[in-house]
């Protein structure tokens, strides 16, 4: 093979090290959380990277990105003989039928699929904002989607809307006749190597389908990989190629204000396909707070992302910035170019909670800090704290954290200078692991604690004067502030 690393370019791989690692920089620069990085060209990966305590194996919340898995579920059943586009959904729920209204009642699963039920507003996560809609409770939330009739036609209008993708998945959960989780560990999740997988559920335990999938940045990788080949994966034929022909077009003008009247950024202006977003490069799958599977076939390539940014169009530019350019060069070389083992991105790390001061106290430990004010959630507004009380005790060089807790006390190791392993006992939900860290520094008594299976943190400062405690989300859980609705689900 001719040695590229002679040429003038300074070599396949060096120009692939240099890109990745200009990407990470600039996003560290632009205040973009990166948590995971991996880049698939020409079938193989090429290059990939973690900022510790993230790491390759442990799930990720991928919230939307969720999406990109239902659709495949349903290419799937769909080549099973089990579903058609055409179908209509009130037709599996015929107890719920009389709550439909008369456009309600002709949604089938291609309008739900490309976000056209009708409606102007996304629905349901309105009623989750304004009424207080618990998407865990008992009552079934089939029937409450059913009842929701659109102003408009199905297929007229597209409005990124949680219910089109909810239904489309309790649908096919009563279809197949068992969790979507489940169902598509052999058909999907196994081919795609990725375990384990989880997904949140609703009340009655059907998977929400629109977000909750927690899955290995590989799996976004993969499930690029596999929409990027038609339907191939390693060799082995999954899905039918006729359904990406279907999928992977602009079928709904999302040129439109959202369910807030906000002006699209760019690539969320370009059409939506099967719960797939289009771009004037390629597609993609994507999630809050900056989780992607971007599929460029122009460039034979596929980069899957885990982030926690709000500014995701600002991800998107970077990653083409520098990037793209890079993997057109390797395009033209073939991937052969570079070394067979991926490009490791050098050691990146999300930097810990370090002291400044003299830590030492004469007991080994500091007077507790108290929250009362709570926070203030972008959708949910005013909110109780996530730890309502905060007591530090010194563990020879390190700490632990007594917390409080709506569900109870807990208390969870964090390193000084480095993260440390632990759990948060969040009551009947189960624990949720984190990695913390926490020192005493010139604003106080400082903790981080990384939700591990999220892109959240939270960072709380206690005053030693006033005994106050501060709380504040690297991005704020969706779902709320309370601890519990992070638990890894099953």
């Amino acid at each position: 093979m001719t040695d590229l690393r002679s040429d003038q370019t300074g070599g396949a791989t060096d120009d692939l090290e240099r890109a990745v690692s200009g990407f990470a920089d600039a996003a560290e620069a632009a205040g973009i959380e990166l948590h995971g990085l991996m880049i698939n060209s020409g079938g193989r990966t090429v290059a990939r990277g973690w900022w510790a305590p993230y790491d390759a194996e442990t799930p990720q919340h991928v919230y939307s990105m969720s999406k990109t898995f239902l659709a495949t579920a349903f290419a799937l059943a769909r080549q099973e003989g089990l579903v058609d586009l055409a179908d209509r959904i009130v037709d599996h729920w015929p107890e719920y039928a009389a709550l439909a209204g008369p456009r309600a009642s002709g949604w089938t699963f291609e309008h739900l699929l490309r976000m056209s039920a009708g409606h102007r507003t996304d629905v349901l996560l309105l009623a989750r904002v304004t009424d207080g809609l618990q998407f865990d409770s008992d009552d079934d939330l089939v029937a409450w989607c059913l009842a929701q009739e659109p102003e408009a036609e199905p297929g007229s209008v597209f409005c990124y809307n949680q219910l089109c993708s909810y239904l489309v998945s309790a649908t096919l959960q009563r279809i197949v006749g068992e969790r979507l989780v489940d169902w598509l560990r052999p058909r999907l999740f196994d081919p795609l190597d990725v375990a384990p997988v989880g997904w949140q559920t609703d009340g009655l335990g059907r998977d929400l389908g629109f977000a909750g999938l927690h899955i290995p940045l590989r799996g976004l990788l993969g499930i690029g990989e596999l929409w990027l080949r038609r339907g191939q994966l390693g060799g082995r034929r999954l899905v039918e190629p006729e359904w990406f022909e279907l999928a992977v077009r602009p079928l709904s003008d999302t040129a439109v204000p959202d369910s807030f009247g906000q002006t699209p950024p760019p690539d969320w202006s370009r059409g939506y396909g099967y719960q797939v977003w289009m771009m004037d490069d390629g597609f993609r799958g994507d999630g809050a707070f900056g989780q992607y599977a971007l599929v460029i076939p122009e460039l034979d390539a596929v980069i899957a992302v885990n982030a926690a940014v709000l500014d995701m169009q600002a991800e998107l530019d970077l990653i083409r910035t520098h990037l793209f350019p890079a993997l057109a060069r390797l395009a033209a070389r073939g991937p052969e170019a570079v070394e067979p083992e991926p490009v490791e991105l050098a050691s990146r790390e999300l930097p810990p909670v370090r002291s400044l001061v003299d830590a030492d106290s004469p007991d080994g430990g500091l007077p507790g800090f108290t929250d009362s004010e709570g926070i203030t959630h972008e959708l949910l507004g005013r909110l109780p704290a996530p730890v309502g009380r905060l007591t530090p005790r010194r563990d020879g060089t390190d700490w632990l954290l007594d917390l409080q807790l709506e569900s109870g006390s807990t208390t969870v190791p964090a390193g000084d200078g480095h993260w440390a392993a632990g759990t948060i006992d969040a009551g009947a939900p189960g624990q949720v692991a984190v990695r913390s860290s926490a020192g005493l520094t010139d604003e106080g008594f400082v903790a981080e604690l990384i939700v591990i299976n999220t892109p959240h943190r939270v960072r709380l400062v206690g005053d030693p004067v006033s005994g106050r405690l501060r709380a504040a989300w690297n991005v704020t859980p969706l779902a709320g502030a309370d601890l519990s609705t992070l638990v890894l689900p099953g």
